[in-house]
């Protein structure tokens, strides 16, 4: 009897470890990473700069797509390192040596790690691996240095020794500071948020982080006191808005065609009182999966640049005004009837945004602007996204009957080839109203809405605006 209970527990024991897809336990010469929401093997690998094969070998990974969140994997080509690995992206004003400072990593593990060449490789966006410190805590940012600041006016503003923040921030002396660069000091010495771009700056939130191709993009400062802040990004001006007291916010689209890469972003700032202050940054601008639509064959009119030119420069000067004013507020809402309760409409998705386009056997060098949505269980029924006011209704070639929505804040959304249009130039509207019925009218292969969506003068993914709440 006793026998035939262990042969059993063998079994058991047996068939739970052939259903384990990943070896958890790590051997003391490697580092583990937890795998994080959204992350995939390949994805891991590419992080840490092995080979795929190699992963799945060393974690004795028999289904490669039943990692979960949670799991731990050993990381090959590590040997000496151990501990936990963990993955975060740079944040604006980061460098390289406050990042090895906040974190207490060592730099010559810090630069094998991300296999670092110089430190100018470190950029907003950019992802670092870090390993995990449970005494990081023991140092706590000051903030920095302007041009006209000694590290002695730090000391005495902070209550600091001079010379204890020079061991602190490992520096051969006082003259090894470099003005706008973050400072350390003893742990609880500062409770208030510090950012090392001005003084009068708390905190800077980029979302998301890489910035990615057709996407919007929410830049919110916090500040210390009321602030003029400007700046641009990815070549556009930015516009910021007082959200709530101490609290702005600009939007910006990332062109769908932006060649993936670093941008500069700039950020000005004029303290009524206080010093005015310039802070420049690259930032990283990732791609968007690459979706090709079969090729299309539409009238000739609709895409000969003398027709075309005009009528993108007609919407582009509508869409380029920005108006103070945030009209909506919370997430936006479908623009058609939505059958079952589905958020995102998959069903009555015909084409999705950001798709590259061939038109009458041309080159595949455009992209589709919007998203184009059927008639759902028949209904017609056009309806304006979310709350703003009507400041274009007319009959266009390519995009026939159309209709553009200023939400305010240089963000609005356009709806076209409807049948007709129940809307008129000047009427507000709320989120939900009917503005008119679908159609095909303009360039279109069959009857549907093609809606659009742009911030700050750039067509981004509109469902963008219903997934997340901006702001």
């Amino acid at each position: 009897m006793l026998y035939k209970k262990i042969l059993v527990c063998l079994i058991i024991l047996f068939l739970i470890s052939r259903a384990s897809p990943v070896n958890a336990q790590a051997p003391t010469d490697n580092p583990v990473y937890i795998v994080q929401i959204g992350d995939t093997l390949t994805q891991i690998a590419i992080e840490f700069g092995i080979t795929l094969n190699a992963l799945i070998e060393a974690n004795n990974i028999t289904d490669p797509n039943a990692i979960t969140v949670g799991t731990s994997l050993i990381i090959p080509g590590f040997e000496g390192i151990s501990g936990v690995l963990t993955s975060e992206n740079a944040q604006l004003g980061e460098t390289f040596r406050s990042i090895l400072l906040k974190h207490q990593i060592n730099e010559a593990l810090f630069v094998r790690l991300n296999r670092i060449t110089s430190p100018d490789e470190i950029y907003a966006g950019s992802s670092l691996i870090v390993p995990e410190n449970a005494q990081a805590a023991t140092f706590s940012p000051l903030g920095s240095l302007d041009d006209s600041e000694s590290l002695l006016d730090m000391a005495v503003k902070t209550n600091s020794n001079p010379w204890t923040l020079v061991g602190r921030n490992n520096w051969q002396g006082d003259w090894d500071v470099i003005p706008g660069e973050m400072i350390f000091g003893n742990a609880g010495q500062t409770q208030k948020d510090i950012n090392p771009i001005s003084p009068f700056i708390s905190k800077v939130e980029i979302t998301p982080l890489p910035l990615i191709q057709g996407e919007t993009t929410e830049i919110k400062i916090t500040t210390t006191q009321p602030i003029n802040l400007s700046g641009t990004l990815t070549g556009q001006q930015l516009h910021f808005f007082e959200n709530k007291q101490n609290e702005y916010i600009a939007f910006q689209g990332i062109y769908r065609m932006t060649d993936q890469g670093i941008y500069p972003i700039n950020l000005n700032g004029d303290v009524p009182g206080g010093s005015p202050f310039k802070f420049e940054q690259s930032i990283l601008v990732v791609q968007r999966p690459r979706i090709e639509d079969p090729p299309l064959s539409v009238d000739s009119e609709t895409i000969d640049p003398a027709i075309t030119g005009p009528e993108d420069a007609l919407v582009d000067k509508i869409v380029s005004v920005i108006t103070p004013d945030r009209l909506w507020d919370g997430a936006f809402n479908a623009p058609i009837d939505v059958p079952n309760g589905y958020a995102l409409f998959p069903d009555c998705t015909t084409d999705g945004y950001g798709n590259l386009r061939s038109f009458n056997g041309g080159p595949l060098n455009q992209f589709h602007g919007g998203i184009d949505l059927s008639a759902c269980g028949n209904n017609l029924n056009i309806y304006a996204v979310a709350s703003g006011k009507v400041v274009f209704t007319q009959l266009l070639i390519v995009r026939g009957n159309y209709t553009i929505i200023d939400h305010g804040w240089g963000v609005f959304s356009g709806y076209a080839h409807q049948s007709d249009v129940k809307v008129k130039v000047g009427d507000e509207v709320k989120a939900g109203q009917l503005i008119g019925s679908i159609g095909a009218t303009g360039r279109v292969t069959g009857p549907h809405l093609h809606w659009d969506m742009w911030v700050n003068r750039v067509q981004v993914n509109p469902l963008d605006w219903i997934k997340n709440t901006y702001p």
